[in-house]
């Protein structure tokens, strides 16, 4: 049912609802939607785990409307799009644990059909697996049609599992890459911020992106954003700021910091504004550094003359040695 080599589009907000072939027109005659959109449970190995999946179909010229639910792999890329493929061909696969009743019914407009999803978790496992669960409305063939085309509606929802087993999951977020660009539509920067996790879990991720002169007068500060910010175990997102200002041609700097559980990771590049901005070229960059420092802020009460001791660590997350000088502000 789902070819290997298919890829479809994410839409916003991670609806995905897929359109096999169609127009808005017919995007506009979408007659079922489904919940829950994004399934996510704690479970332990050896672990049975059930939810209910509800379709509901809405108004349509279908007197009867015939559903087929199975269950997939899936993968999201760098940019946000999906692609889905048979049951076992990603890595971290959870589609061959997972049973659904009934996998195929008939309904009526303004109805309501309930479909039980029963998860088997195996005993050796441990981190992040994930599936995708499709519903697919099938089309209705007119009588006697030998040729012609046809619509079919996917929507699907999507199963996040966190397997809590023989060692505790763990999300390992680093900046890979900080890229700046102008926009194409108008005298903008676009801030590319690659996030790569080596972990073996999703994690959510949040940030921004601060913008400074080489004298360090900060002149804007902007949301990172990759739609939900998550980010899948051996994968990167790609979460992008837009400075709709035009700034005076000089030297700045970029410094992206990223918030994920009780973690940072941090990236800053020097680049210049200048001829090249006016002339559609890349923004011309020096060396990135990627390093981060924990804790960030730390809090210290002392009563007159007593000794307190307090430990920071520095990671270095690039390929480059840095140098670092500390000072108290």
């Amino acid at each position: 049912m789902v070819g290997k080599k298919a890829g479809f589009t994410l839409l916003v907000f991670f609806l995905f609802f897929l359109l096999v072939s169609g127009s808005k027109e017919a995007l506009s005659q979408l007659s079922f939607t489904i919940t829950p959109i994004i399934q996510e449970m704690v479970v332990s190995p050896g672990e049975t785990k059930t939810f209910r999946l509800s379709v509901f179909t809405t108004i349509s010229r279908q007197e009867k409307m015939h559903f087929l639910v199975y269950p997939a792999d899936f993968r999201l890329d760098r940019e946000g799009e999906i692609e889905f493929f048979e049951p076992g061909s990603i890595k971290r696969s959870a589609a061959s644990w997972i049973k659904i009743e009934p996998a195929e019914f008939i309904v009526g407009p303004n109805e309501t059909k309930d479909i039980k999803v029963t998860i088997t978790v195996p005993r050796n496992v441990s981190g992040g697996y994930y599936a995708a669960i499709l519903v697919q409305l099938l089309p209705e063939i007119p009588p006697g049609m030998k040729i012609g085309t046809v619509r079919s509606w996917r929507m699907a929802s999507i199963v996040e599992l966190t397997v809590s087993g023989w060692k505790k999951p763990r999300a390992d977020i680093n900046i890979s890459d900080l890229k700046v660009e102008p926009s194409k539509e108008k005298k903008s920067l676009v801030f590319t911020v690659s996030v790569e996790n080596k972990g073996d879990v999703h994690t959510r991720v949040e940030g921004n992106l601060v913008i400074t002169t080489k004298q360090g007068r900060k002149l804007a500060e902007l949301p990172l954003k990759a739609g939900r910010g998550t980010v899948f175990p051996e994968s990167t997102r790609d979460f992008k700021a837009i400075l709709e200002k035009e700034l005076p041609q000089g030297e700045y700097f970029a410094t992206a910091v990223l918030n994920y559980e009780n973690k940072s990771a941090r990236s800053r590049v020097s680049f210049s504004v200048g001829e090249a901005l006016s002339k559609g070229e890349e923004v011309a960059k020096e060396k990135e550094i990627n390093f981060f420092v924990t804790p960030e802020i730390a809090e210290i009460n002392a009563p007159s003359g007593s000794i307190r001791t307090i430990n920071f660590t520095f990671v270095n997350g690039g390929k480059n040695v840095i140098h670092c000088r500390l000072h108290l502000k």
